[in-house]
């Protein structure tokens, strides 16, 4: 067995970050007008979920959609 066998490793500095379209669960930990951050357990990076990825209709502000200390389930669709 070699080491091509398996995926491709990770870029590096992207250590510690959640798989690409995986789904889980987070904590709202901030709300901003923009969108609202949300705290994965295990991570130790918090993950910004835009106000157009909340719904799919027009958001204003990310405060209509969720509060802090939330319970939300997201799905990772970029990382950096």
């Amino acid at each position: 067995m070699s080491d091509s066998d398996g995926p491709p490793p990770e870029p590096a500095g992207l250590d510690g970050l959640p798989p690409m379209y995986s789904i889980a669960k987070g904590e709202v930990v901030s709300v901003q007008t923009y969108g609202a951050f949300v705290r994965l357990p295990g991570y130790k990076k918090e993950g910004l979920v835009h106000v157009s990825e909340m719904s799919s209709s027009r958001v204003e502000n990310a405060a209509e959609v969720v509060d802090m200390g939330e319970q939300v389930w997201i799905k990772v669709i970029g990382r950096e």
